[in-house]
C-alpha cells in the first residue's frame, strides 16, 4: 500500500473515531475533549496501536521485538500524523486567543489568577502528600517520585482548559 493511501486511511480512522468519541462523551455529560483524549489513548500505542498494524509497518518488521525496538522501525507515515497533531495544538491555542475578551479578563483577573494558582498548587500538594504518605507506609517511592506524582496531577494544559 502506498504511503499516501496509508496516510489517508490513518487520517480517516483518527477523525471518525475522535469525532464519534467526542459526541459520545457529550451524550454522557462529559466534555467532548474527554472522548477525544480517550480515542487517542485507544488508537495510540497504549491500546490498539494502529500504527503498529501490519499494513503500516516498514518493509522489514522485526517479529518478536519489544515495543521500544519497534519504535525504531515506525512507519514513515507516522511523521505527517505527528506534524498534524502538533499543528492542531497550535491552532487550538490560537482559537483560545481569538475567543479571549480582554475586558472580561481584566474584570475577573484576580479571581481567575487565584483559581489558576489553586488548580496547580492544590493538586500538586495533595498528590505529592498522598504519594509521600504511601512512601512512608512502605511503598518504594522516593521524595522526588512523590513530587513527580503530584506534578502529574496539576492542570496546566491551556488547550484543554480552553476546550472545556
Amino acid at each position: 500500500m502506498s504511503l499516501t493511501l496509508q496516510f489517508l486511511l490513518i487520517l480517516v480512522i483518527i477523525v471518525l473515531v475522535a469525532k464519534y468519541a467526542g459526541s459520545l462523551s457529550v451524550r454522557w455529560g462529559q466534555p467532548a475533549v474527554f472522548g477525544t483524549i480517550l480515542a487517542g489513548l485507544i488508537l495510540g500505542p497504549t491500546f490498539l496501536n494502529i500504527l503498529g498494524w501490519p499494513i503500516f509497518l516498514s518493509p522489514e518488521p522485526q517479529l518478536g521485538a519489544s515495543v521500544l525496538e519497534q519504535v525504531e522501525h515506525m512507519p514513515p507515515v507516522f511523521e505527517p500524523i505527528k506534524l498534524m497533531a502538533e499543528l492542531g495544538v497550535i491552532l487550538l491555542m490560537f482559537l483560545a486567543g481569538l475567543e479571549t475578551d480582554l475586558r472580561q479578563m481584566m474584570r475577573v483577573g484576580r479571581v481567575a489568577f487565584w483559581g489558576a494558582v489553586g488548580g496547580v498548587v492544590g493538586p500538586l500538594v495533595i498528590g505529592s502528600g498522598t504519594a509521600y504518605l504511601f512512601m512512608r507506609w512502605g511503598l518504594p517511592f522516593t521524595t522526588y517520585e512523590a513530587i513527580f506524582i503530584g506534578t502529574i496531577l496539576t492542570a496546566t494544559s491551556v488547550s484543554i482548559s480552553a476546550q472545556t
